[in-house]
């Protein structure tokens, strides 16, 4: 994709995002366009999976929205 870039980020890190929206920022005034393609699903079903698995499943796929929207 032409014009296009990809930085690594731990999205479970606060500090990772604040610096990945604040080089994006620096290298071009602006952000346009962020695309979250953080994910994971428990490696049980749903039923078995229990609290720590949920908890490390919402850690990737929820909070790190909340953390770009604020750094931004």
């Amino acid at each position: 994709m032409p014009g296009a870039e990809f930085l690594r980020c731990d999205v479970r890190e606060p500090e990772q995002v604040a610096h990945l929206v604040a080089e994006m920022a620096a290298r071009h005034g602006r952000l346009d366009v962020l695309v979250d393609n953080a994910g994971g699903a428990p490696h049980e079903e749903a039923a078995k999976a229990g609290v720590d698995n949920l908890t490390a499943s919402l850690a990737v796929e929820c909070a790190p929205k909340g953390r770009v929207n604020a750094s931004v």
